[in-house]
């Protein structure tokens, strides 16, 4: 028989907190950030919690540490902290309340030296997943660090003291069949916010396609769509927030002046994501506790359809669909949306050299990659110092991009005009599995946290390997700078040319511009000037101390 163990763990990392020392924005009592030096009450939307998800196929005992990331690159070793298994005896899928090992957690990474994280300033939550023999269980650990300022590297788990394991399958051996990966989910931290413009008078749900909801089933780059839209004016608000999506105003529509990021052919028998979709920020309205994640989604706005064209359900709802390409985190949440002046384009290979996709006609660049891992592999060189001059946007290092489940055809095929489309074919068409809060792993067939950004790191061309020619196209690598928090390793035919040699996720470059962003760490805290003679700060009215810090409601 033939028996394995596997150890997993997915982490990330903000703070919002102040430090005197580089003068950064502080937390609000309820875990937001400060408000704009304008004085608005609503600040940009809160990071995602660091995560910690450990899984077994069978028992696991022993110890394991984690290696802790400073915001200037230092690291520090917790002491060695227990592995609590509850492959048989827990609750599936609720948050753990008999034995809470949360505390062995953060009091070995509050433990560590010079106070590198400060006592109590971790938040944690535990959830169990998985039941029974041989079956994939294990726990959830959700940590928030809300006393460590700037973008921390992703945490490492360690299990091994020198070239000794520490971490046992159920059969006393020691490291057999184990491994660790690490990877983030959400929003992940930073200096600066790209998606800090409020949309004022507009506040939304998010749900998934299905019985008698809209639209009733998912489709290509469709997973469900914005709800509770609940009025033409609200539908205009949110239409002009998200506005241009391409980089030119010039083509905006309707009195609203945006982009649809959607492609419509000139008899109007269908619509399709177009190559410039929305991506936008969704922040709670209300909290639950102090550290409520926001999540980035990949929108796109239908030309043809109303919400009442799918359902009397929604005959109370206004305007036509926004569509959800990325599946949606709740169901039950309200959210604020926050827009970006920033640019999000689908890589793609330009045959016409126009710098614009054709739906119809242009293949995309395409990508596999691994939970867990780094590196992505692409169907065509990507990169701007190497690449055909046809690849558009070609990529470089520095760059930002998004990986998202986007419910990617893996198929091309043809509309009922003869128009045949890259990737329109072999999407989901069925969600299945519908709990949709509480499933922690593998149990569906979408990715709810996809919605992240990665940084490259490096992008290069390797030389052939055995499967090149015969399998896939392996060459082309990126290097990002945080663990790929989803896998995408099937090899599909989403060009139609009958070889299932390519992946389907579609790579979405962000562009960043100089305009509608937040800086989060900033001299005097945001809320003054600094005097680059004296070192010292000028407060704005209403603030005071040496990093601005303290209010004074006698000076306001």
């Amino acid at each position: 028989a033939y028996f394995s163990a596997y150890y997993s763990a997915y982490f990330s990392a903000y703070c919002s907190a102040d430090d005197p020392a580089v003068a950064a924005a502080v937390a609000h009592p309820d875990g937001r950030s400060d408000p704009r030096p304008d004085g608005s009450s609503d600040p940009p939307a809160d990071p995602s919690p660091t995560v910690a998800n450990l899984y077994a196929e069978t028992t696991i005992s022993g110890t394991y540490s984690l290696k802790f990331y400073d915001v200037f690159g230092e690291d520090y070793t917790t002491p060695p902290i227990i592995y609590e298994d509850y492959t048989y005896d827990h609750t599936n899928n609720v948050v753990k309340s008999e034995v809470d090992s949360c505390s062995w957690v953060t009091s070995a990474l509050e433990s560590l030296p010079d106070s590198v994280v400060p006592k109590g300033s971790v938040a944690c939550s535990e959830t169990n997943y998985g039941k029974g023999y041989a079956a994939e269980c294990g726990n959830i650990y959700s940590l928030t660090f809300t006393g460590n300022p700037g973008i921390l590297k992703e945490l490492e788990v360690d299990y091994y003291d020198g070239g000794r394991p520490t971490l046992f399958n159920q059969w006393g051996y020691a490291g057999l069949n184990i491994s660790s990966m690490v990877y983030t989910k959400g929003v992940p931290g930073a200096d600066v916010d790209y998606f800090a413009t409020k949309c004022e008078g507009v506040k939304v749900k998010t749900k998934f396609a299905g019985d008698m909801q809209v639209p009733y089933k998912p489709s290509v780059n469709i997973w469900g769509a914005i709800r509770d839209i609940d009025s033409d004016d609200e539908y205009s608000q949110l239409a002009r927030c998200l506005g241009d999506s391409d980089g030119s105003a010039a083509n905006n529509v309707d009195t609203t002046d945006w982009d649809y990021g959607s492609y419509v052919p000139t008899d109007k028998t269908y619509e399709k994501m177009g190559g410039n979709p929305h991506i936008v920020k969704m922040v709670p309205t209300t909290k639950s506790d102090n550290f409520a994640p926001a999540y980035y989604h990949l929108v796109w706005g239908s030309q043809l359809y109303t919400y009442s064209n799918w359902t009397s359900y929604a005959s109370t709802e206004y305007g036509k669909v926004f569509w959800l390409a990325s599946p949606p985190v709740s169901e039950t949440e309200e959210y604020n949306v926050y827009a970006t002046d920033g640019v999000a384009e689908i890589v793609f290979y330009d045959t016409d050299s126009d710098h614009t996709l054709d739906v119809v006609g242009e293949p995309r660049v395409t990508a596999t990659f691994s939970q867990g891992s780094k590196v992505i592999y692409t169907s065509y060189d990507t990169a701007c110092e190497s690449a055909s001059s046809f690849i558009h946007p070609c990529l470089d290092k520095g760059d930002m991009i998004f990986l998202f489940d986007a419910n990617w055809g893996r198929l091309s095929s043809s509309e009922a005009n003869g128009d045949t489309i890259f990737g329109n074919g072999g999407e989901h068409k069925v969600l299945t599995d519908f709990d949709v809060s509480n499933n922690a792993w593998k149990f569906n067939n979408y990715e709810s946290f996809t919605n992240t950004y990665y940084t490259i790191d490096k992008i290069y061309k390797e030389d052939p390997t055995a499967k090149t020619f015969s399998v896939a196209e392996d060459r082309f690598r990126i290097v990002v700078d945080k663990g790929i928090n989803w896998g995408a390793t099937n090899y599909t035919d989403p060009d139609g040319d009958g070889l299932s040699n390519t992946g389907y996720v579609q790579i979405i470059k962000f562009s960043p511009a100089t305009t509608g962003n937040y800086k989060f760490v900033s001299e005097c805290s945001n809320r003054g000037t600094c005097d680059g003679g004296s070192g010292m700060c000028d407060c704005f009215s209403g603030w005071e101390g040496d990093s601005c810090t303290l209010q004074n409601a006698l000076a306001v």
